[in-house]
């Protein structure tokens, strides 16, 4: 593999991927942003050696968020060889609208065109999906509602859900969900759930899951807990899977898990949702080597080797929803770091040491405006076995909310969009 960026402008990049196999894959990509608030992009190439283009544009408009993208793709591309069943490629125009109401209400639309492949050898399979959902909260109590409608191998199917819930404290978070669906000729299906879930601490919570459907009751378990070398979320989540012509909603468990070994190496083990409606999970393990000799340590000098520094700062960024953030900007000490696409960074340093820790929206690389939900003012560099994870939580503005923040308020008013007839 072959992964290339280069900035060529502040507001051009150039992005290359290549992935060099039996079928080959070659996407080059330019990504524009004139102005804070818009970015367009268009990626051309080939996957699996069949052709691939694609366009998007991402605005950020008072109390409007618009995302648009067309993708002509082949029925057997594939961004790399091996078949991945968890993730659905967009195909023709894909369009998704929110209309910010307030900081806590919000009406979002959406029509995607997808492809997805519904066993590991079949070709992708077509289908398309429409969705109105609503979120809003009055007082302490948040509610909200959706609809949904899919086409797939001739069936259409649609299904509705309603959900309310109110938080208690900081302790208690307590959430009911009704959803019913309806495929073709079939009879309508419904379920019902309940969720209960207890902080602990910031590190560890518990979830309950009380669900009703089909004339009998369940009751599942999950949580979260995060420490130095091991953390894992097992949590329940229901969607509507448009490949589905029996039952689209699903319940399924989610698991992330991540234990560190050793020194770098970590193994990690998640879940998926198939398009069949069944969870498969996937294990993994990652590290990276250092160089300490140079790469030819034969032929250098002596001052042609390096090693990094020994002390980290490591964490990672996400929204509210527990949805990594790439791009968000940290400032660690005097530096700028940025997340990557896991939402996770980590800071080296020479020295043990306490250092400013400080979030700055108007540097993200990632479309809109951000603020500082969950941060600490300073952290401290420990070694990397000993290192704990830094949990930062953001939560994403509209640009009306951004003229009253005062961390975003002033990159708000460069980047103010300007409309028809107002100077």
């Amino acid at each position: 593999m072959f992964f290339y960026h280069q900035t060529l402008s502040d507001n051009l990049h150039f992005y290359s991927r290549n992935i060099f196999s039996r079928k080959s894959t070659s996407l080059q990509a330019l990504e524009w942003e004139p102005e804070k608030w818009l970015k367009a992009s268009i990626t051309g190439g080939i996957g699996s050696g069949k052709p691939y283009m694609a366009t998007a544009v991402d605005a950020e408009l008072q109390q409007l968020t618009l995302r648009g993208s067309y993708a002509y793709v082949s029925p057997d591309f594939r961004r790399v060889t091996i078949p991945a069943l968890e993730n659905s490629e967009p195909e023709r125009e894909n369009l998704e609208a929110t209309y910010h109401f307030n900081r806590d209400d919000s009406i979002t639309a959406s029509h995607r065109n997808l492809l997805q492949p519904l066993t590991l050898d079949s070709p992708f399979a077509r289908a398309g999906m429409d969705q109105v959902s609503g979120n809003f909260k009055i007082g302490k109590i948040y509610f909200g509602s959706g609809l949904y409608t899919s086409r797939f191998s001739g069936e259409n199917s649609w299904g509705s859900n309603f959900f309310a819930g109110r938080k208690f404290k900081q302790f208690l978070d307590v959430t009911s969900s009704y959803f019913v669906s309806k495929s073709g000729t079939n009879k309508a299906d419904s379920m019902a759930t309940g969720t209960f879930r207890e902080t602990i601490s910031p590190r560890f919570n518990l979830l309950q899951v009380l669900t009703y459907a089909g004339g009998q009751w369940a009751l599942a378990y999950g949580g979260e807990f995060v420490t130095n070398r091991f953390n894992a979320r097992v949590d329940y989540q229901t969607q509507y899977l448009a490949f589905r012509t029996d039952k689209p909603f699903q319940q399924t468990l989610s698991l992330n898990a991540s234990v560190r070994v050793i020194g770098s190496l970590a193994l990690n083990a998640t879940s998926s949702v198939a398009p069949d409606g069944r969870t498969r999970y996937s294990f993994g393990g990652t590290t990276y080597l250092y160089r300490y000799g140079g790469l030819l340590p034969g032929l250098g000098q002596s001052n042609d080797s390096y090693k990094f520094p020994k002390y980290v700062v490591q964490g990672i960024v996400q929204d509210q929803e527990g949805k990594p953030i790439s791009g968000a900007a940290l400032q660690i000490g005097n530096d700028i770091i940025f997340t990557d696409s896991d939402g996770r960074f980590q800071y080296r340093s020479k020295k043990h040491k306490e250092v400013p820790f400080a979030i700055v929206p108007s540097q993200f690389l990632t479309t809109g405006f951000f603020e500082a939900v969950q941060a600490p003012p300073t952290v401290t560099t420990e070694k990397e076995d000993q290192a704990q994870e830094v949990i930062v939580i953001v939560r994403r503005l509209t640009p009306q909310e951004a003229k009253l923040s005062p961390m975003a308020a002033a990159d708000f008013k460069k980047y103010e969009p300007k409309l028809p007839g107002h100077e």
